[in-house]
């Protein structure tokens, strides 16, 4: 059922989105006076007539101070010839290895094989055994018996 948007509710509803309550509690509010409107009713009118809450920005957990973690690949221990981006084919390993970055870079080139469902990877052997993190398993929850 439609709701005709009188004056007198657009007014209430400016007062209740000033006196700072919800959508969901405006919406409660015209239940009691009868009149039947939804939440996302509530909403779509308050951004239509400009009224917008200005929510507390919510706590965020605070960053380590650590980098992130990389692996480091040295050149001198690469079992393919290392090769550039623009030399790069499909079959060639994509671990990026030392050194410069951008158009230099240097990648192992070796030939890149399985990963461990058994699909191509983008890897070889070697780096894909460095790279790959195997998934933490669920954990177990106990059983309590009252």
């Amino acid at each position: 059922m439609p709701v005709f948007w009188s004056k007198q509710v657009i007014e209430k509803l400016k007062s209740l989105h000033a006196a700072g309550l919800s959508a969901s509690q405006i919406a409660a509010e015209f239940g009691r006076d009868g009149i039947r409107v939804s939440r996302n009713a509530v909403i779509g009118k308050c951004h239509r007539l400009g009224l917008f809450k200005v929510s507390q920005p919510m706590p965020r957990k605070p960053r380590s101070n650590r980098p992130p973690r990389r692996v480091k690949v040295s050149t001198t221990a690469v079992r393919g010839t290392p090769v550039t981006m623009a030399g790069l084919l499909a079959h060639h390993c994509h671990a990026p290895l030392d050194g410069p970055t951008g158009a230099g870079q240097l990648f192992c080139g070796g030939i890149s094989g399985k990963d461990c469902h058994g699909k191509s990877s983008s890897y070889c052997a070697r780096h894909y055994a460095l790279f790959y993190v195997p998934p933490k398993p669920p954990a177990r929850r106990s059983m309590v018996r009252a």
